[in-house]
């Protein structure tokens, strides 16, 4: 496997497989073969934009590819993961990892026993590790956090909680170490049956505390977060990469530093993709593993178990 061009695919022929696919083309010890879809004119275009094979059978996909992208709807996840798991192949799974603990579980445990490499589509946390933020031994008292975005008729499968908030879940759990003990949530629905706009309030075993807000109808597009320490805060806008930084920890602004470290920040899904190849031949865990996308998927769970949710009136 470390010495041979691994073969690629991805399971499903959306945008987001579209780039994945572009990531995996890209890499030069990386052959991109096969594109799965149940739709056979979208993979049958996606293949051959990248010269590859299109299938709608996920078991003649599997038998194609060493490693393979799940972009479809978050609601298929668990079936497609599990099917290539079982088929031995490796999978960067798009967030989130599934919508049930139960189901998660599943994954990691099918992963783990097969010696399967499983990495998760949450991507800005190798921004956030590239500013050395997550290297601070200090947890903040507070993170505020705002992810919002204009309505694109995507990922209506989910609510904005697990199409949007849940990458900020997931940097709160970077940078806390102990669980969350308490959530409130209220949130508006316009297209679909979960809050396409949420905010939600969480407090941590530690006392701290995070504000959260994710929208997609939002007339404006906003990722940012607010980490608030005992001396001083950080202030990172992950749109136009910039970072503020008040407290005397020694950060690298976003764009600077090393050569990886700009990688990291000019390409975040590129370099992901890079990372999950590195991690299937070296046989190590990969930087956001099944066990971290469990924790973020587990309090986006608890939140969408406590939120209020009322009909939003359309403009």
């Amino acid at each position: 496997m470390s010495e041979l061009r691994l073969k690629a695919g991805i399971v499903g022929a959306g945008v987001f497989g579209g780039y994945h696919a572009q990531k995996y083309v890209d890499l030069p010890d990386v052959e991109f073969v096969a594109v799965a879809d149940t739709s056979k004119p979208a993979a049958r275009k996606a293949a051959l934009r990248y010269g590859a094979r299109a299938l709608s059978d996920i078991g003649a996909f599997a038998d194609l590819v060493d490693i393979a992208t799940i972009s479809t709807p978050a609601t298929s996840h668990y079936s497609v993961a599990r099917q290539l798991i079982d088929a031995g192949v490796h999978v960067l799974v798009e967030k989130p990892l599934a919508l049930t603990l139960e189901e998660a579980d599943d994954l990691i445990e099918r992963g783990r026993t097969r010696g399967v490499t499983i990495q998760v589509g949450h991507q800005e946390r190798f921004v956030l590790a590239a500013t050395g933020l997550l290297a601070r031994d200090k947890e903040p008292r507070v993170i505020t956090s705002r992810r919002a975005g204009p309505w694109t008729g995507r990922c209506t499968d989910v609510g904005v909680v697990m199409d949007l908030m849940i990458h900020d879940l997931d940097l709160c759990h970077q940078l806390v170490a102990g669980p969350v003990v308490t959530a409130v949530a209220d949130g508006l629905r316009l297209h679909s049956e979960d809050a396409d706009e949420l905010g939600a309030d969480l407090t941590f075993e530690g006392g701290c505390r995070a504000h959260l807000f994710a929208s997609r109808i939002s007339d404006r597009r906003e990722r940012m977060m607010r980490i608030e320490y005992d001396d001083g805060i950080v202030e990172i806008d992950f749109v136009k990469r910039t970072m503020v930084n008040t407290t005397p920890a020694r950060l690298t602004p976003l764009g600077e530093g090393d050569a990886r470290q700009r990688a990291i920040v000019g390409d975040p899904l590129g370099f992901a993709v890079g990372e999950f190849v590195r991690a299937v031949r070296g046989g190590h865990e990969p930087f956001v593993n099944g066990q971290a996308a469990r924790r973020a998927l587990a309090t986006a769970l608890a939140i969408l178990a406590v939120a209020e949710c009322r009909e939003a009136v359309a403009a």
